[in-house]
């Protein structure tokens, strides 16, 4: 993910400013709340093509997504990255799990991660009671010596 960032900077893609934008717009009607960021639409094109390889890697993995350095989410898993259903915030919670910002202690542990690798075993809310126990390692995104995020690679425990 650095590189693909570091690369979108380069090439004037995107700027720094844009990258590293932290006013996020929520989405009209969205429940749980999602938002948007002046970097979602390249994180959008960037993250997929990564994200998935690695999920099909193993039976065991649940999700690889890159957080911001505040749990902002902006492109998930496809799984988790469905349209929301009006008036559904349960299966919403489970099934789009994209442009949310996870504010949780996992999420803010891994967003703000700056080791190479930070393993933490947590709960995930799924919504509706349903809870699954994780195990993940977050690896920082590092972006012109600014901690852009981490990426979040999860395990069923």
């Amino acid at each position: 993910m650095t590189d693909l960032l570091t690369q979108a900077v380069r090439s004037n893609r995107i700027s720094l400013d844009d990258l590293f934008d932290e006013s996020y717009q929520p989405v009209t009607g969205t429940n749980p709340l999602q938002y948007t960021a002046r970097f979602t639409q390249l994180t959008d094109q960037l993250f997929p093509a990564i994200q998935e390889r690695v999920v099909t890697q193993s039976q065991g993995i649940v999700f690889c997504a890159a957080v911001d350095r505040n749990g902002y989410l902006p492109t998930h898993n496809q799984c988790y990255s469905k349209p929301q259903r009006p008036n559904d915030p349960i299966w919403n919670m489970a099934n789009a799990r994209n442009r949310r910002i996870f504010d949780d202690r996992a999420g803010l542990l891994a967003a703000h991660n700056k080791m190479p690798g930070f393993v933490q075993t947590y709960e995930r809310d799924m919504g509706g009671g349903v809870v699954v126990f994780l195990k993940e390692i977050d690896s920082p995104i590092i972006i012109a010596d600014r901690l852009w995020g981490n990426l979040r690679l999860s395990y069923k425990i």
